[in-house]
């Protein structure tokens, strides 16, 4: 699908000519003094172009993301710093997909969405330029640039001496979150910028795409259904993260979330008496700061960008096995992401504290965080002794859940986990003398105050039936059950046993007994 605004190819004398940043310079002055010339050119280009509805070319743009990811090459930021400047405002003035209207024709009035790559740069679809796959496909490029010696700058062209290939769209964007997350290193500031510019280009693709999406949602026709899986399965992000053209492994996309829950988590974890790396704030002169709470929300918008994409398309059906001959997907990916959460979250892949745990809940929406919790509390009901105390219909229900948690084709529709069910089974844990199903009080009292805020932010999140905005009557009380429970179980246990309370769960405790209160008021007033 691409819109009525096709963009043009600039002519001779809109394109600036790439040899002006590439010819062989021996010392950073004149290399800054190139770069600042090209840079400049690029901008003129693209003010002249702009009005003209044309675009920079793609060499331009895959120069500009060159000059970017090579700040190390430079004496001064500030050519890295323009590249990225020029690369945004193309992006701003030309985005990838744009939400439109049909305004005649059988199909008048219904949205559409028009696609265009001419004006950014993305990592999807490689194979089609050589320049990119060749030059801009390395992991440590400004680094290992930085060690070239005088006259070596040519082996930049094969790519810098001692870096690493990056075989996927995936791998790169592993390789930036690792860059963002780690220690300060200089000639790494273009790499945090590109980062950024990379995350905003998918954004703008995904958001045009789930809007066209959610619209198109009412069609009957099998066509226009077809086209509306299609807004999902072309984005640029289901294409990076399902590696369409590319091996891509589910190693791969757990270390993409493990480092975004990490980079979430790190501001957070010191409360608990851990120390937060210091290379998470990393400072880039001329091009801004990156903190570490910074960090943590873009890491947060690329886990709810997947989540609203991946949640859309299993709500569609497109990850049921009947559907894998036509979307290629040989996995539930939605699935896939909650596994990888509850592995970095909650199993020790992260190593998050009750504190960081605490700022991952936070950051997902309501849905997604009831659905992360219920699937939590049904993995740990699998694994509990304590099965048979567990009523019947709850117990039916977490053996569900965890199915599908491990065999997501099975999910015809979005997989909503019944709180109510997963209050059961805590309920019985706690009640149990010595069942142990979750590994502390302290992470017992921040699932159950996550599903406390979830509830009181969203309470028609649980309605039975569609278009009934209620909660089921007996969710509240259990929720006050569970809150007594774990302050129970705390107040038997002796000072300074595994089962203290620590300052995160005391605070969630406190905060879920007001959440539950104004759950419990608002569904009085309705009622």
């Amino acid at each position: 699908m691409t819109g009525d605004r096709a963009p043009v190819r600039p002519g001779t004398t809109m394109k600036p000519d790439p040899e002006a940043h590439e010819q062989h310079l021996d010392t950073a002055e004149m290399l800054d003094t190139a770069g600042f010339r090209y840079v400049e050119a690029c901008q003129r280009c693209l003010d002249q172009a702009i009005p003209k509805n044309q675009v920079l070319d793609r060499h331009s743009i895959e120069h500009l993301v060159l000059v970017l990811r090579c700040d190390g090459l430079h004496g001064s930021r500030a050519v890295s710093a323009g590249a990225a400047r020029v690369l945004a405002s193309a992006a701003l003035a030309f985005p990838p997909a744009n939400l439109c209207w049909h305004t005649q024709g059988p199909h008048s009035g219904q949205p559409f969405v028009a696609v265009s790559d001419a004006g950014v740069w993305s990592p999807v679809g490689l194979e089609l330029a050589g320049f990119s796959w060749k030059r801009l496909m390395w992991a440590d490029m400004a680094a290992s640039g930085a060690r070239l010696g005088e006259g070596d700058r040519a082996q930049h062209r094969q790519g810098p001496p001692g870096a690493r290939r990056l075989h996927s769209p995936l791998e790169l964007l592993v390789h930036l979150f690792e860059v963002a997350s780690g220690p300060p290193v200089p000639g790494r500031a273009g790499e945090v910028a590109f980062l950024q510019y990379l995350f905003v280009v998918l954004r703008v693709d995904l958001d045009a795409r789930l809007q066209a999406f959610e619209k198109m949602a009412t069609v009957e026709s099998e066509g226009l259904k077809g086209r509306r899986a299609a807004l999902l399965e072309h984005s640029l992000l289901a294409r990076i993260y399902s590696g369409e053209l590319h091996l891509t492994s589910n190693d791969t996309r757990a270390a993409l979330v493990g480092l975004l829950v990490r980079c979430m988590a790190a501001p957070h974890d010191d409360v608990e008496g851990r120390t937060t790396r210091s290379g998470a704030a990393v400072q880039v002169a001329d091009m801004g700061p990156l903190l570490p709470v910074e960090l943590a929300g873009l890491a947060a918008e690329m886990l709810r960008a997947l989540l609203s994409l991946c949640g859309a398309m299993e709500g569609a059906g497109l990850f049921h096995r009947i559907h894998r001959g036509r979307t290629g997907a040989h996995q539930n990916h939605r699935m896939g992401l909650d596994r990888a959460l509850l592995a970095a979250a909650w199993e020790g892949g992260a190593g998050c504290s009750d504190a960081g745990a605490c700022a991952v809940l936070a950051a997902l929406p309501p849905r997604d965080r009831l659905r992360l919790l219920g699937l939590l509390v049904a993995r740990q009901f699998q694994r509990s002794t304590i099965q048979g105390q567990v009523p019947e219909g709850p117990s039916a229900a977490l053996s569900k859940a965890s199915h599908l948690l491990e065999d997501g084709a099975d999910a015809w529709g979005y997989v909503d986990v019944d709180p109510g069910a997963a209050l059961a089974f805590i309920l019985s844990d706690l009640a149990a003398p010595t069942a142990r199903s979750f590994q502390s009080l302290s992470r017992l009292a921040v699932v159950v105050g996550g599903l406390a805020s979830a509830l009181a932010g969203q309470p028609g999140l649980l309605a039975r039936g569609a278009g009934v905005e209620r909660v089921p009557a007996d969710v509240p009380a259990a929720l006050q059950a569970a809150l007594r429970g774990i302050v129970d179980k705390a107040g038997r246990t002796s000072l300074g046993a595994s089962q203290d309370l620590s300052r995160t769960a005391l605070f969630q405790l406190m905060h879920s007994q007001m959440a539950v209160e104004s759950l419990a008021a608002r569904m009085q007033t309705a009622a």
